[in-house]
């Protein structure tokens, strides 16, 4: 399937070397950089009026990421000894420019063979790279790890902007997959049953090895993958920076272990990370939230995903 033209961008709008945002792990923005760079970063900072807080998460998430040190002993590897990127931000005041603007980015990114890193302030961060990757004809289907379940009707517990993500991605036909969702009401969990929607619960996930629950999670797909995550999956107690904390969600560390053993089972086209709603005056959530990128670059790059 072609893309759609709507979407192109010339080569120059990709090629841009933006200067007012700061790179992943400060990681240079040279040309030679971007040739070599075989994973891209995109920041994209478009976010409802009801996540202000999170508006402002991408770039703090960016900015302390140069605190974190870069080699995951875990995965015995840096991942930016792959090549890794940071596009300028793309930054718009309505969800369909910004839907606009990250299928084009990801479509071109699809193209050169490079590996697409969304860093979003909302879940709709990543429609655009779903998009791209479905009229590129890509057999797929979305891992979404998120405290909600985000199927609701409108004016139900977060209303329509939440929705757009998953209900969107179903309709363009990309099998679904919810994992670490709770906090459900009766008639939200009767829906998922009715619609037959392969979900997993933060507890039924937490009561497994994290081995045992990628693998789980992974039976559901029989293609390739697309992973996003909303770091309100994570447990409030331990990471309360996101709009809506949700009690009794994953360890950070559970999901990291969940991510970095998921990476090895399955091929992922591509990954972003939304949600963070950064606290005033308290920077270490952003940078536990850029370790957890990092970890899971780590684990792709083991994996040979980029």
């Amino acid at each position: 399937m072609k893309p759609d033209s709507r979407f192109r961008v010339t080569r120059e709008e990709l090629s841009s070397v933006p200067t007012s945002w700061p790179a992943f792990r400060g990681l240079p923005r040279t040309e030679a950089s971007r040739k070599a760079a075989r994973a891209i970063v995109m920041p994209v900072t478009w976010a409802p009026d009801s996540s202000r807080r999170a508006r402002i998460g991408p770039r703090a998430l960016l900015e302390v990421s140069n605190w974190i040190g870069g080699y995951e002993e875990e995965s015995g590897l840096d991942p930016s000894s792959r090549g890794i990127y940071t596009i300028s931000p793309i930054q718009a005041e309505r969800h369909e420019v910004m839907q606009r603007e990250v299928y084009a980015y990801v479509d071109r990114t699809h193209t050169t063979g490079r590996f697409p890193v969304i860093i979003g302030a909302d879940r709709l961060a990543g429609l655009g790279a779903v998009e791209a990757l479905h009229r590129r004809g890509c057999r797929f289907g979305v891992l979404q790890i998120d405290a909600h379940r985000h199927l609701q009707n409108e004016g139900e517990t977060f209303g329509a902007v939440s929705n757009w993500f998953t209900r969107s991605v179903r309709t363009m036909g990309v099998p679904t997959v919810l994992a670490g969702i709770r906090g459900m009401s009766e008639s939200e969990f009767r829906s998922l049953l009715s619609e037959r929607i392969p979900f997993m619960t933060a507890r039924g996930l937490a009561a497994m090895d994290p081995v045992r629950a990628a693998f789980e999670l992974g039976r559901h797909f029989a293609g390739d993958v697309y992973i996003s995550v909303d770091f309100s999956a994570l447990d409030p107690l331990q990471f309360p920076a996101v709009e809506q904390p949700v009690a009794f969600g994953l360890s950070m560390d559970f999901l990291g272990n969940i991510l970095t053993s998921f990476a090895g089972t399955k091929r992922i086209l591509g990954i972003d990370f939304c949600g963070l709603a950064p606290i005033p005056g308290n920077p270490a959530y952003e940078s536990v939230a850029a370790a957890l990128v990092n970890r899971t670059l780590a684990a792709l790059a083991k994996a040979n995903a980029f």
